[in-house]
């Protein structure tokens, strides 16, 4: 394939008009994350990429690049939002002289996105981007567009995608938050007498999907909430991130739980948002001493979930972690 020849200057306006870095609208900083940002942190972990890396993003919707770009933020990464009215071998040149290491497209560029395959070597991982789920019946997820197939969200909120190059697929099957009779038992077990609404707001600390973390999710979702993980998942970033976004829900995993204790009551007391009505603690991993600790701290609003008791095994949930 013969390439487009572009010269220095070029590239060097390209760049300067293309890339955000993850320092260049600090008002940002305080958006709640739409639930597609709620993995990205996670997924991008998995490719070893370090706060500056590159991710290129091929997209024709100015609100995915918008949604997109808060949870590159939140993973300290550099945005490149790549023109889909050039050539491939104009965005081929673009991808591997920035240096990305991942790219996104939207699902009216997948074909475009399969195409740059061949061209862009160097990219460990390639995602979709949806810009349309129905209904808010699953989580909103970063989708693989190449080289493998993409499973379009079923009734059930069934979504397949890929982590690098393994190509192993992670599945997650959710049942329905509002209208499945399981599901609404689920969101009991795990709010309690909580109303979610849409001023509710998760602040998650689990720097993977879990069991406990998607049906959460789901279930602030479905009620049109939303949803931040902050950009590593210790504990006084979750605080903070729970600060700054007014949280009212938050999600504690066992080490994060541990190291908020740490911090000690005054400080945590003063991290924790005004709001806040519920902290739900995965029961996996968390001794005694650590649920008397948080009860001493935050009193009645604790709520240990031990994911036994989702009874996960007779409903449509399930969540199986690739390879990476």
């Amino acid at each position: 394939m013969e390439f487009v020849s572009i010269s220095e200057a070029g590239v060097a306006a390209l760049r300067g008009c293309a890339l955000l870095s993850s320092d260049s609208a600090p008002e940002l900083d305080h958006v709640t994350l739409a639930g597609r940002s709620m993995l990205l942190a996670s997924l991008f972990a998995g490719h070893d990429l370090q706060r500056g890396d590159v991710v290129a993003l091929l997209s024709e919707h100015t609100t995915g690049v918008y949604e997109f770009l808060v949870g590159v933020r939140r993973a300290g990464l550099v945005l490149m939002v790549l023109d889909p009215a050039h050539t491939l071998e104009q965005l081929a040149f673009a991808i591997n002289t920035s240096g990305a290491f991942v790219v996104v497209a939207s699902t009216g560029q997948q074909a475009t996105a399969q195409a740059l395959v061949s061209l862009t070597p160097y990219i460990r991982a390639r995602y979709g981007l949806d810009a349309d789920f129905p209904d808010h019946r699953s989580l909103p997820l970063a989708r693989s567009a190449a080289p493998v197939r993409v499973v379009d969200a079923a009734p059930s909120g069934t979504l397949h995608h890929v982590i690098g190059p393994s190509h192993r697929p992670v599945e997650i099957r959710l049942p329905d938050p509002v209208d499945d009779a399981l599901g609404r038992a689920h969101a009991r077990e795990l709010f309690g007498d909580v109303e979610l609404g849409p001023d509710t707001v998760l602040v998650g600390s689990a720097p993977v999907l879990s069991t406990v973390a998607a049906q959460l999710g789901t279930a602030v979702l479905a009620r049109r909430g939303g949803v931040a993980v902050p950009r590593r998942p210790t504990g006084v970033e979750v605080l903070r991130t729970a600060f700054a976004v007014d949280a009212t829900v938050l999600h504690l995993t066992s080490d994060a739980a541990i190291e908020i204790i740490g911090l000690g009551a005054d400080r945590v007391l003063r991290l924790s948002p005004p709001g806040l009505a519920l902290v739900v603690v995965d029961g996996a991993g968390c001794s005694a001493p650590v649920r008397r600790a948080l009860g001493d701290l935050w009193g009645p609003l604790v709520r240990v979930v031990e994911p036994a008791y989702l009874q996960l095994e007779e409903s449509d949930c399930s969540v199986t972690q690739a390879e990476i």
